[in-house]
């Protein structure tokens, strides 16, 4: 009886650890996934800002914390 039990339990914890290793393989590829797009995101930003830019003469200055536009004629002693 003690070994049918210790079998059955032995079965779960296996079944268990595999369920785990797949969930946690799933939620690293989702991780991959999620950094490909924030990646994507951010250099899309850039394009858009180096875009706003020229077109409107003004300096962009994105920081982590931040994103913030600078008139231009204010940082060379304009009005």
């Amino acid at each position: 009886m003690f070994w049918f039990i210790y079998d059955q339990l032995a079965s779960q914890l296996e079944a268990n650890l595999r369920r785990s290793e797949r969930e946690i393989r799933e939620i690293e590829q989702m991780a991959e996934a999620s950094r490909q797009k924030i990646a994507e995101n951010e250099r899309e930003l850039e394009r858009l800002l180096r875009e706003y830019e020229e077109k409107n003469g003004l300096i962009v200055d994105l920081n982590p914390e931040d994103v913030r536009v600078v008139d231009e004629t204010k940082l060379i002693g304009g009005a």
